[in-house]
Protein backbone atom coordinates (compact mmCIF):
# COMPACT_ATOMS: atom_id res chain seq x y z
CA UNK A 1 0.00 0.00 0.00
CA UNK A 2 2.87 2.45 1.02
CA UNK A 3 4.36 1.62 -2.62
CA UNK A 4 1.32 3.06 -4.16
CA UNK A 5 1.62 6.15 -1.96
CA UNK A 6 -0.76 5.22 0.64
CA UNK A 7 -0.38 6.33 4.60
CA UNK A 8 -0.10 3.68 7.09
CA UNK A 9 -1.68 3.41 10.10
CA UNK A 10 -0.47 0.24 11.90
CA UNK A 11 0.16 -1.44 14.97
CA UNK A 12 3.73 -1.43 16.62
CA UNK A 13 5.78 -4.43 15.99
CA UNK A 14 9.05 -5.18 14.61
CA UNK A 15 7.86 -5.39 11.23
CA UNK A 16 5.90 -2.36 10.97
CA UNK A 17 8.50 0.19 12.78
CA UNK A 18 10.83 -1.01 9.93
CA UNK A 19 9.39 1.03 7.31
CA UNK A 20 6.64 2.63 8.85
CA UNK A 21 8.28 6.37 11.03
CA UNK A 22 5.34 7.41 13.29
CA UNK A 23 4.62 10.79 12.44
CA UNK A 24 6.12 11.21 8.99
CA UNK A 25 4.79 8.17 6.60
CA UNK A 26 1.69 6.59 9.10
CA UNK A 27 0.78 6.05 12.29
CA UNK A 28 1.96 3.34 14.75
CA UNK A 29 -0.59 2.49 18.03
CA UNK A 30 -0.27 0.21 20.50
CA UNK A 31 -1.64 -3.10 20.23
CA UNK A 32 -5.29 -3.69 20.97
CA UNK A 33 -5.81 -0.24 21.01
CA UNK A 34 -8.95 0.48 18.69
CA UNK A 35 -9.64 4.01 20.19
CA UNK A 36 -6.11 4.65 19.26
CA UNK A 37 -6.56 3.35 15.47
CA UNK A 38 -9.41 4.83 14.67
CA UNK A 39 -8.31 8.08 16.24
CA UNK A 40 -5.35 7.98 13.47
CA UNK A 41 -7.60 6.87 10.20
CA UNK A 42 -9.83 10.04 11.27
CA UNK A 43 -6.85 12.41 11.17
CA UNK A 44 -5.50 11.19 8.14
CA UNK A 45 -9.29 11.45 6.49
CA UNK A 46 -9.79 15.11 8.11
CA UNK A 47 -6.35 16.32 7.39
CA UNK A 48 -5.47 16.42 3.50
CA UNK A 49 -2.08 18.11 4.32
CA UNK A 50 -1.30 15.58 6.42
CA UNK A 51 -2.39 12.94 4.32
CA UNK A 52 -0.54 14.16 1.22
CA UNK A 53 3.02 14.58 3.46
CA UNK A 54 2.68 10.77 4.59
CA UNK A 55 2.14 9.77 1.07
CA UNK A 56 4.98 11.12 -0.50
CA UNK A 57 6.89 9.95 2.31
CA UNK A 58 5.26 6.64 2.36
CA UNK A 59 6.13 6.15 -1.25
CA UNK A 60 9.61 7.14 -0.62
CA UNK A 61 10.15 5.07 2.05
CA UNK A 62 8.68 2.30 0.90
CA UNK A 63 11.48 2.19 -2.36
CA UNK A 64 14.08 0.11 0.10
CA UNK A 65 11.73 -2.35 0.06
CA UNK A 66 11.58 -3.13 -3.60
CA UNK A 67 12.27 -6.62 -4.98
CA UNK A 68 15.50 -5.86 -7.14
CA UNK A 69 17.00 -4.34 -3.53
CA UNK A 70 15.71 -7.12 -1.34
CA UNK A 71 17.40 -9.57 -3.92
CA UNK A 72 20.47 -7.99 -4.12
CA UNK A 73 20.26 -7.87 -0.17
CA UNK A 74 19.89 -11.61 -0.01
CA UNK A 75 22.24 -12.13 -2.58
CA UNK A 76 24.58 -10.26 -0.22
CA UNK A 77 24.06 -12.41 3.10
CA UNK A 78 24.43 -15.66 0.97
CA UNK A 79 27.69 -14.45 -0.54
CA UNK A 80 29.38 -13.69 2.59
CA UNK A 81 27.85 -16.80 4.23
CA UNK A 82 29.40 -19.16 1.79
CA UNK A 83 32.37 -17.08 1.14
CA UNK A 84 31.83 -17.57 -3.08
CA UNK A 85 30.71 -14.63 -5.46
CA UNK A 86 26.90 -15.63 -6.84
CA UNK A 87 26.07 -14.62 -10.15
Amino acid sequence: AMMCGLPAVASQDRGHREIIIHGENGFLFKQNSADEFVNYVKRLFDEIGLRKRFSDNAQKASKKFELSKSVEEIKSIYEELIDVPLC
